[in-house]
């Protein structure tokens, strides 16, 4: 009976491995689909009372030649909605390259203002608190992007992003 519970947890030990194995390796082909340029992050402040403050992240893609849909990206153990921006509102975009951003808000219970009008989508509004979730793959690096192309998910690792000069919005005078 000993043999049999060893030879047993053998087995499934080399079939976990190999499972294993085969992520990381569906992983690393997945997560160079898409070239990354650089990635870029900015403090903003809002000019108005109570507009609040916090992060934009922006990462540059080389465009492909298929369409590609961004979903979302991690950033330390919280996760963000990404939008593609379209060139009217951002300077990065152009014929050959993809500008995804995403609006982090440090602050809990601090407004999110959307600032961009560009950026109206159907998506339910952007929580006043980042929700913290686990990112589906580990990585080493500062962030994590996620993406499909023809319904098929992939990853991109950012391992370092670029600070630029705050933005200080206005204030709205009465």
């Amino acid at each position: 009976m000993k043999y049999i519970i060893g030879l047993f947890l053998i087995i499934n030990l080399f079939s976990c491995k190999q499972s294993q194995d085969v992520a990381k390796s569906k992983v690393s082909k997945k997560s160079v689909q898409l070239k990354l340029i650089e990635a870029k992050s900015q403090k903003w402040h809002g000019g108005a009372p109570g507009s609040g403050s916090g992060f934009y992240y922006y990462f540059l893609f080389k465009r492909p030649k298929q369409e590609v849909n961004f979903d979302s990206v991690w950033i330390d153990d919280k996760v963000y909605r990404l939008v593609k921006l379209d060139g009217k509102f951002d300077t990065f975009t152009t014929e050959e390259v993809i500008t995804v951003q995403a609006i982090a808000n440090p602050k809990p219970n601090t407004p999110v203002i959307e600032i961009l009008p560009s950026l109206e989508t159907n998506e339910p509004p952007l929580p006043k608190e980042t929700p913290k979730m686990k990112a589906p793959i580990s990585y080493e690096g500062k962030a994590l992007v996620r993406y499909y192309i023809n319904g098929a998910e992939f990853y991109t690792i950012v391992k370092d992003i670029q600070t630029m000069q705050p933005l200080f919005y206005p204030s709205i005078s009465k």
